[in-house]
């Protein structure tokens, strides 16, 4: 590790705290980047050679400057990371149904057990705790039209400075995932999905259960990035459409 010293014609004229937050404000401009974690106050100590005490005061600065933010898991850059470029290839998440007038939508993402099936997609045993998003889709009358469960793998949130900052404030209904597909492009994933539909037979009753979809995203070199569990309550019949062949496009579905 490499250290930096405080010493020099200014050690008596500036204190050492606002030394070392003058050192980290400009690296929060470039080599750290926005949502990433600034290294812990021990290893900020030895790096400055002054007590952890300092850098806490110079860290409070920071904070009080509103350039970085600290939770139980340490300190991060708080600068939104560039806004994502939008493609035509980029569908909206979660995809499926998309709103329209009289239908309102309901969201909360929060950190939760991984299932088995999805676990073993992923290579991740089941019930690790992963960063999992639940949305809604509800018409006038209050029918749900379409339940999306994804569930993101640790490379997708290491690799997502929005995705990153959502895991520090999960559990919360205001995360805003429109764009994911195009934050994996700006991060350089070149996104691929894949769905695979199931119609379940229909009871002895003669009722059709619900369809339902499962979209799962992986990266350029086969990494799992999300897989989400698209159903449809009020439906018995979907109408699949897929109208781009590149690698971030997603079906649009409809419902018959």
């Amino acid at each position: 590790m490499s250290t930096t010293h405080l010493s020099g014609p200014r050690a008596d004229s500036t204190p050492a705290y606002q030394r070392i937050a003058a050192a980290l404000r400009a690296e929060l401009g470039g080599s750290i980047a926005p949502g990433a974690r600034l290294p812990a106050e021990r290893a900020l100590s030895v790096r400055f050679g002054a007590n952890r005490q300092t850098v806490r005061a110079a860290l409070q600065l920071l904070r009080a400057e509103g350039l970085v933010s600290t939770d139980r898991r340490g300190t991060y850059n708080a600068a939104a990371a560039a806004p994502p470029v939008r493609r035509p290839s980029a569908p909206d998440f979660p995809g499926g149904l998309a709103p329209r007038p009289g239908t309102t939508t309901r969201s909360l993402l929060r950190i939760a057990g991984l299932p088995a099936a999805p676990a073993a997609a992923m290579g991740l045993a089941a019930g690790r705790q992963v960063l999992v998003h639940q949305h809604q889709l509800v018409d006038g009358d209050g029918v749900l039209l379409q339940q999306a469960r994804t569930w993101f793998s640790p490379t997708a949130v290491e690799a997502v400075p929005e995705l990153r900052r959502h895991l520090r404030e999960a559990p919360t209904d205001h995360a805003e995932l429109r764009h994911l597909h195009a934050w994996f492009e700006r991060e350089g994933l070149a996104a691929r999905v894949t769905d695979t539909i199931s119609i379940p037979a229909p009871h002895r009753s003669g009722h059709q259960p619900a369809p339902a979809v499962r979209r799962t995203v992986h990266d350029q070199d086969g990494r799992p990035l999300a897989i989400t569990d698209l159903s449809y309550p009020a439906s018995r019949q979907l109408v699949w459409h897929h109208t781009r062949a590149t690698t971030t496009s997603a079906p649009s579905i409809h419902l018959a």
